[in-house]
This record gives structure tokens, C-alpha cells and sequence, in this order.
């Protein structure tokens, strides 16, 4: 029985047909086709253009093997501007406003104002003697009692000699007083008050008189201004000389400041 060219026979050969894949062939080709060349890409140059500028990619190859050459615009450069400084109330907060935009910013900027400052209250301390009162040589005068005091940088207590300073800084020491000689004593009769300092003398801080007859009397008085680097320190009126009677005697410690 003959076969009908135009059909196909399952049990004939994949290249029964005479030759892979001939043209016009009935039958179904099995048979691979020639193998293919593989295709590359390569990337070629890499170039920044203007800022606003489109991207570019262009192949510079061939279809089979591509070459692509890149053009990537740069970014626009941003900006930054102050616009308006305004002060703010005292104790509300500071604020940036940007009112430009995000590439451009204009920065708007409230600033509060700080809170008035207040004077500085002045640290002192005033103590004085209300009876007379008799010292030898090698005494301090006692203060039986405080006049003012505001702070507690200088304390002192009632009838005690002792000024004691609490905190460092500089301070002024002013003291006040009449001395007149004390009875039974020989003449002349030198008597100096002088300003003591932790138990060591200030120079310059100190009043002499030298007394002749017991109807003589003198005011003394001195003002220095010293410097306290260590707390607490004690101050005193030391007596050299006499005996002797002091009377209206006070001493005013001021606190002028920090070191």
C-alpha cells in the first residue's frame, strides 16, 4: 500500500525526510539547528550631564553585542538662605520655619528673649558693742550683738570676737571704735587695734595712738579689702597695748564679689 507523502509515519526516522530540516519537508524535523552565537553587553562610558537634563543610555555596539554608553544628569545643587530673625517672648520656644522650598530653603528664625535679670542682693554683715568693755594686750574685742546681715557669706554670733567668712571672694572690712586709757596704767600708752585674719595680722588694716594722760581719747578707724580664698575664715580685732577702754566699737564685713 502505498503512503500519502502529506502523511505523517510515527515509525519513520527523525531524518527519514533525507537530510535535518530539509525545506518543504513533510515530516516533522527532530533534528537541532545549528547552535546560535551568544550575546554580550558591556557598559561603555558613564557621563554626567547638566543638571535638568534628560538620561541617556545608547548603544554604541551592535545589536548582537551591545556597548551601552550612559548619560545621567546631575542633581541641581540645593540652597540655603536665613530670611527673618524675630525675638520671641521670654520663655517660649525657638523656632526655624523653612518658607522656601525643599531644594531652596529660606529659613525663618524666632529667637525667644531671655528673662530680665535681677540685680545681685549685696552679702554683708554689721555687728557692734553696746557697753564699753576693757582689753589688755594679746585680747580681740568682743561684739555683743548683730546690727544687719543679709546673706550667709559672714556670720557671726552674739558677744563673740569672731567674724567668720563662709564663702570665697573679695570682701571689705571697715571698723569703727574710741579707745581711751584704762585707769591705774603709766603714761605714754601705746594702743593698736589691728585686723586678724585666721590669727595672722593684715598689714594695712590696723589704728595706733599713743595716749598721754587718762583724760585722752581716740577714734579709730580702718578699712581694707581682702581676699578669701578658703572658707570658712575667721576675722578678728586684736588689741596690742593698754589696758584700755573701747566704746562704740562696730565692724561692717562686705561681700564686693567672686575671685
Amino acid at each position: 500500500m502505498n503512503q500519502n507523502p502529506n502523511e505523517r509515519n510515527d515509525n519513520m526516522s527523525p531524518c527519514s525526510c533525507g537530510g535535518c530540516c530539509p525545506l518543504f519537508c513533510p515530516c516533522v524535523c527532530r533534528c537541532p539547528g545549528p547552535p546560535g552565537e551568544a550575546a554580550t553587553i558591556e557598559v561603555g562610558t558613564v557621563t554626567t550631564g547638566e543638571p535638568g537634563t534628560p538620561a541617556e543610555v545608547v548603544n554604541v555596539g551592535t545589536s548582537q553585542n551591545a556597548v551601552l554608553d550612559f548619560t545621567i544628569p546631575a542633581g541641581e545643587a540645593a540652597t540655603i538662605e536665613v530670611g527673618t530673625v524675630t525675638t520671641g517672648e521670654p520663655g517660649t520656644p525657638a523656632e526655624v520655619v523653612n518658607v522656601g522650598t525643599a531644594q531652596n530653603a529660606v529659613l525663618d528664625f524666632t529667637i525667644p528673649a531671655g528673662e530680665p535679670g535681677k540685680e545681685a542682693s549685696p552679702q554683708f554683715l554689721s555687728a557692734y558693742s553696746t557697753p564699753a568693755q576693757t582689753a589688755n594686750s594679746g585680747d580681740a574685742l568682743i561684739f555683743d550683738r548683730n546690727a544687719l546681715a543679709n546673706g550667709s557669706a559672714v556670720t557671726h554670733q552674739n558677744n563673740a570676737s569672731d567674724i567668720v567668712i563662709q564663702q570665697t571672694g573679695y570682701y571689705q572690712v571697715s571698723f569703727h571704735g574710741t579707745v581711751s586709757p584704762a585707769r591705774c596704767t603709766s603714761f605714754p600708752l601705746p594702743v593698736l587695734l589691728y585686723l586678724e585674719q585666721n590669727q595672722s595680722a593684715l598689714p594695712g588694716a590696723a589704728a595706733q595712738h599713743n595716749f598721754q594722760s587718762l583724760n585722752d581719747n581716740e577714734i579709730y578707724t580702718f578699712s581694707r579689702i581682702i581676699r578669701i580664698d578658703s572658707v570658712p575664715t575667721s576675722l578678728k580685732v586684736v588689741v596690742q597695748g593698754g589696758p584700755a577702754f573701747y566704746d562704740t566699737i562696730s565692724i561692717t564685713v562686705l561681700r564686693l564679689g567672686d575671685l
